[in-house]
């Protein structure tokens, strides 16, 4: 058996009982602390406690079977029983604290099944809104490509037609092919300006699919 000296008992009886509810671990710590205190010989109360282990597993014992409100006390183990008073935390083995922590993961079961409920339509929200963001710009950038293309297309037939126009009536055809230019300008700048964004985003994803596979772990 391991020699421990009283706050390294404690210490270690307290680690073990970090299950227990605050106030039911500092009233076993105090009743063990003060149980060795008066001891007439630490070392001799502390070995005859036996290890915190089998102590933390009496008091965790005797905690759910007052929780499940038994109206007879457990049988004392043969390692306390010379060296506990009347009144000592009693064990009955370790069946019952298994069942605790079944009944405390049970106990948390409302709070996933309250997660999933609230999470799910969430998660479809955020899905469907980044899908929707998608689908307009891809949309946008079609539209700007088309438009571009009309308006480039309009604008060079004005102007071809323009010179036939000149020779009948001079102020008009000078006033299409002005306005042919100005289709043909614009009708280019959006072509231009839907290649850039759609280039931009290839470039953003790139660079996000890039910054993925360097944070995976890599395996010799």
């Amino acid at each position: 058996m391991t020699t421990y000296t009283k706050l390294e008992y404690l210490h270690e009886l307290e680690r073990k009982l970090a299950v227990l509810p605050e106030n039911e671990r500092q009233s076993a710590l105090r009743y063990y602390e003060d149980h060795i205190t008066t001891a007439e010989n630490e070392a001799t109360a502390i070995a005859a406690l036996g290890a915190p282990g089998e102590v933390a597993a009496e008091v965790l014992a005797n905690y759910v079977k007052r929780a499940n409100g038994a109206q007879t006390p457990p049988p004392v183990s043969h390692s306390a029983m010379h060296s506990a008073p009347v009144g000592a935390p009693m064990g009955m083995g370790m069946r019952p604290i298994r069942e605790a922590r079944h009944r405390g993961i049970f106990d948390y079961w409302w709070v996933i099944l309250i997660v999933a409920i609230v999470g799910f339509p969430v998660l479809i929200g955020v899905g469907g809104g980044l899908f929707g963001v998608t689908i307009g710009v891809g949309s946008a950038l079609f539209a700007f490509f088309v438009s571009g293309f009309a308006m480039a297309a309009t604008g060079l037939v004005s102007v071809i037609l323009s010179v036939f126009i000149i020779f009948q009536d001079f102020g008009f055809g000078l006033i299409t092919a002005g306005a042919g230019l100005m289709l043909l300008g614009l009708g280019i700048l959006f072509i231009q300006l839907a290649v850039c964004v759609f280039k931009w985003i290839v470039s953003l994803i790139k660079k996000l699919v890039r910054m993925v596979q360097n944070g995976r772990p890599k395996h010799a």
